[in-house]
């Protein structure tokens, strides 16, 4: 018979050299997951705004581009 799995533990317990205890709740994959999504979304929109204002520049836009790209 298969062991039974163990839930995900998100509390962790931390002593610091002060001798005072830390409880602490670590994100768990959906509060990352949904945080990665709103960076994701964040950035995106960064991109698009860019790519729309620096389109009318012409060629120096699409290097003004590339290293906002690099940069962001």
């Amino acid at each position: 018979m298969p062991a039974p799995i163990a839930p995900l533990d998100t509390h962790l317990e931390i002593e610091t050299p002060e001798g005072i205890e830390l409880n602490i709740r670590i994100a768990g994959p959906p509060v990352r997951a949904t945080a990665w999504l709103i960076d994701l979304l964040i950035t995106m929109a960064a991109y698009w705004l860019l790519a729309i204002i620096l389109t009318f520049i012409g060629y120096s836009g699409m290097g003004l581009m590339l290293l906002s790209v690099f940069i962001i």
